[in-house]
């Protein structure tokens, strides 16, 4: 812990911000979740959930799906 208690403020909040990203991950593996993942982590305009904006950018299938879209 000394190496994260001696970092800069900047550093600390990257490794916050990876270590949430990298629980997203997992809980994005976890198939009980699915479903509760879906509804607040995928944007869907007309469901009335503006934070899902934000929290579409943690979800990432993969490089085919990204084209996909395009």
């Amino acid at each position: 812990m000394q190496p994260y208690a001696d970092a800069t403020e900047g550093k600390r909040l990257c490794w916050k911000i990876c270590l949430l990203n990298a629980g997203v991950w997992l809980a994005w593996k976890l198939k009980p979740w699915n479903g509760f993942m879906t509804v607040r982590f995928m944007h869907y305009p007309l469901s009335g959930l503006s934070y899902t904006l934000l929290t579409s950018m943690f979800r990432y299938a993969g490089l085919k799906n990204v084209v996909g879209f395009c």
